[in-house]
């Protein structure tokens, strides 16, 4: 025990306790007295950094006892850290800026703490969190704080996503380098809402930038670059009345009538027009076109392409076998688009490798070992192939479920109608861009004869079209078009 005589009272440090202090999140006096008491008297500082915070200490006039604890060693010095407690240690636990564990580490060793019924003590202070809020203008009765996003993209977008609908102002922490790009994802989930950028809070450079969330990118992409932590806020979701979804499918019409530019651009510019979400706009475009091809040009044809695969390529190294299998694919490709009168410039895919449309023309290819296939068209589109070969009953039971065997004709074939329902759910998480992960989301309803079917997946039905050639089967997501199949 340390005790400093005052002269208003005796401030005790007891022994056995965690203390949780705050620190500042830039100006060094944004710091309490009663911190600098606890830090002055425990046994033990327990830092993120100990020479930031050792430097920090000196300019008070404080020298201590340090040991790191930071998110790289936290699983070993949490033990550690804890007999020391037990043992009858104070000790104070400090990130490099703000309250710690509020995305910072420290939590694993409160846990641990509290599972052992040691005392934890909070010594409040600075928060990058609650300093923003405080000036942002935005609603603070309620609010949701989500710090750090994910670092992967697929992870963060679903996060995103499942903040869409809140109504409380959002709070996210950012670094500089990736402010950009977690903005540019925020309109296209949420849409245009009011933000607040704060900024080097309480540094000399503080600086708040306010407006719609496009307006700030925009800002920060006239910069050469971006410095300092990020605190943005947003305004939560409102069901906004005001916005009249015929109106804006009346101008998603009209835009996709008199311009010939891609559907992506339409939907960011309608979008931050109306302050709606990008994706639900660019959605809804596609099902727009979508329907003026059902209801225009349902006699729209479009010409997969099949070719054999030369036989010495079997004797090819793997590597080169497989170089050589999506080469000949995007033959394949190039082929069906010159049949189409269309042009394929550049082949793009997303992190998860599903096909990027070029200049709204859309595309998918399949490589086998004795054939390849491609396929253009103004939709998203999807193709498989496969060889009808003997194959496990697990397999069975992965691809499709009891309802759906229960379709299937038992005279007929069990084997060809496993490759029907394989090739038709792969050709459509192809044309959705999902991946196998959604093989099963994928339901077969119905089956109209020996060359279609209907699988129902992301709430609609399906078209499925079969070509039989060799012992193969082809599927494609047929939807609006008749199909024209090239087999060479």
């Amino acid at each position: 025990m340390k005790d400093k005589d005052s002269k208003q009272n005796i401030m005790v440090v007891s022994p056995g306790t965690l203390y949780v202090v705050a620190t500042p999140i830039g100006h060094r006096d944004d710091i309490t007295l009663r911190a600098l008491n606890v830090l002055g008297h425990v046994d033990l500082i327990a830092a993120e950094d100990t020479r930031k915070t050792r430097r920090f200490l000196e300019l008070h006039g404080i020298k201590g006892s340090f040991i790191s604890y930071h998110e790289h060693n936290e699983k070993e010095r949490t033990p550690q850290i804890l007999t020391k407690l037990q043992n009858g240690a104070s000790i104070a636990l400090v990130s490099n800026a703000g309250t710690p564990t509020v995305s910072d580490p420290g939590y694993r060793l409160i846990n641990s703490a509290a599972g052992n019924d040691v005392s934890i003590v909070p010594v409040p202070g600075a928060s990058a969190a609650a300093a923003a809020l405080s000036v942002a203008g935005l609603p603070t009765d309620a609010f949701t704080f989500a710090g750090f996003l994910p670092k992967k993209k697929t992870k963060r977008l679903n996060q995103l996503g499942a903040l869409a609908k809140e109504p409380r102002t959002l709070i996210i922490y950012e670094s500089p380098k990736r402010i950009l790009l977690l903005l540019k994802e925020i309109i296209s989930t949420m849409g245009n809402r009011y933000g607040v950028l704060a900024r080097e809070m309480t540094k000399l450079h503080e600086e708040f930038i306010r407006g719609r969330l496009s307006e700030i990118l925009e800002i920060l992409e006239g910069r050469s670059e971006t410095k300092g932590e990020c605190t943005l806020l947003i305004s939560g979701f409102e069901a906004d009345n005001t916005v009249n979804w015929e109106t804006v499918r009346s101008e998603i019409r009209n835009e996709l009538e008199s311009k010939n530019e891609p559907v992506s651009r339409l939907a960011q510019k309608i979008s931050q027009k109306y302050g709606l979400s990008k994706n639900k706009v660019y959605q809804e475009a596609l099902e727009i076109r979508r329907q003026s091809f059902e209801f225009g040009m349902r006699n729209q044809v479009i010409h997969p392409v099949i070719l054999a695969v030369p036989g010495d390529v079997k004797n090819y190294k793997p590597r080169e076998r497989v170089k050589f299998l999506s080469r000949h694919a995007r033959r394949a490709l190039e082929k069906s688009a010159e049949i189409s009168s269309l042009k394929i410039d550049r082949l793009e895919k997303d992190e998860n490798g599903a096909p990027l449309p070029f200049n709204d023309i859309y595309w998918s290819i399949t490589h086998k070992t004795q054939y390849v296939g491609g396929v253009v068209a103004p939709t998203p589109i999807g193709i498989d192939i496969e060889r009808i070969r003997e194959c496990s009953q697990g397999l069975f039971a992965k691809t499709a479920g009891d309802r759906e065997w229960a379709l299937a004709d038992p005279e007929k074939n069990s084997l060809m109608t496993f490759f029907r329902y394989w090739t038709s759910k792969e050709a459509l998480v192809k044309t959705s861009g999902s991946g196998l992960k959604d093989l099963l989301k994928c339901q077969v309803t119905r089956i109209i004869d020996d060359r279609h079917l209907i699988i129902r997946y992301l709430d609609r039905e399906w078209l499925i079209e079969h070509f039989y050639f060799e012992d193969h089967i082809a599927s494609i997501t047929q939807d609006l078009y008749q199909i024209d199949w090239t087999l060479e």
